[in-house]
């Protein structure tokens, strides 16, 4: 009876001992696990892992916005000490996006550690390029009287690829309206700082805005933004011309995108 209390204290000491001296580490460098970035921002992690066993596998996983998910790095080894680079570029992304990366290691023994790093991605600043000296004319006149945005190109308003045309209808007065055959939806804002307009800012100003099929009571200094696709555009009137008789009336508008 002595001699079998013996055997299993035995046991007991050597399985407790054997579980002590079970490990699996995980470490990552940089070791914030909180951060805020731009779009394009290069971060290099270094990741460093030991095990009392053999480490088989290294994995980084990446979640946009708790949604989409990606593995971006995975790696089969045999060692019980690791020590990997690991550099992570900030995808492109026109709103704030929240980014987290996990890093995943597992040993042979099928135990695993997981380290997370949250990521705030803001956008960069991208201010808009500007042309000038648009013109488009009046729909009772024999010229131009529309006009392609995007490719800042004067057409007649029978043309499909067109994205505004002047709507006036009869008589010699300036309609000071403008529709699109391409169904565009326009927000006028006059209050919008046209000169320090950034992507970020145009896009914010028409999505919260009031929007609709046509933009009427055009004048001088009016600001017109429309989105043609995923391009947001800003309009500026510059003149707008109203002589006598119609051939001659028009607008001229400076375009940011």
């Amino acid at each position: 009876m002595k001699n079998q209390f013996f055997l299993v204290l035995i046991i007991l000491l050597t399985s407790c001992s054997k579980q002590n001296n079970e490990f699996l580490n995980l470490n990552i460098s940089p070791a914030s696990q909180y951060d805020i970035r731009e779009v394009g921002d290069i971060i290099n992690y270094t990741i460093e892992s030991s095990s009392n066993v053999k480490i088989k596998l290294l994995r980084v996983i990446e979640i946009i916005n708790n949604s989409s998910i990606d593995t971006l790095f995975s790696l089969i080894v045999s060692k019980n000490e690791v020590k990997h680079s690991f550099n992570y570029e900030l995808p492109y992304y026109s709103d704030t996006t929240e980014v987290k990366l996990i890093f995943y290691v597992e040993n042979d023994d099928n135990q695993y550690l997981e380290r997370a790093k949250l990521i705030t991605l803001v956008p960069s600043v991208v201010f808009l390029s500007e042309t000038s000296g648009h013109t488009m004319f009046s729909s009772n006149s024999s010229e131009f009287n529309a006009y392609n945005l995007l490719d800042g190109i004067p057409m007649f308003n029978n043309d499909s690829t067109s994205h505004i045309s002047d709507m006036t209808w009869t008589g010699q007065t300036l309609g000071n309206k403008w529709i699109s055959l391409s169904g565009l939806l326009f927000s006028k804002n006059n209050s919008f700082d046209y000169a320090n307009a950034t992507l970020e800012t145009i896009k914010n100003t028409y999505n919260s805005s009031l929007k609709k099929e046509f933009v009427d009571q055009i004048s001088e200094n009016d600001i017109i933004i429309t989105k043609i696709e995923n391009n947001y555009l800003i309009i500026k009137i510059i003149y707008v011309v109203d002589s006598v008789g119609s051939e001659d009336d028009r607008y001229i508008f400076s375009i940011k995108q």
